[in-house]
């Protein structure tokens, strides 16, 4: 995946979990190293699940998040479709 931003760009190759970036702002370099580098869906699983037995006062992600994620992926599927590209 790339990320173009005007301050440089964030390359990253979700297969060998390494990213390369010339962007001035500061990556967490050992992020795979991390539980939630290491396991994303679980991790998330796993705060849902606390947040419900009210072991965490809120869950990571609000719904008003999901429905922000769903409306940009929607959003750059459609962008896809207007450019042809899929």
């Amino acid at each position: 995946m790339r990320i173009v931003y005007p301050s440089g760009e964030v390359r990253v190759d979700f297969l060998t979990r390494a990213f390369t970036n010339t962007t001035p702002f500061p990556l967490a370099a050992n992020f795979a190293d991390t539980p939630a580098g290491r396991d994303g869906l679980g991790t998330s699983i796993g705060a849902f699940l606390a947040a419900v037995r009210g072991e965490r006062a809120t869950p990571l992600a609000s719904a008003r998040d999901g429905e922000r994620a769903l409306h940009l992926a929607l959003a750059v599927e459609d962008a896809m479709v207007q450019q042809g590209l899929v």
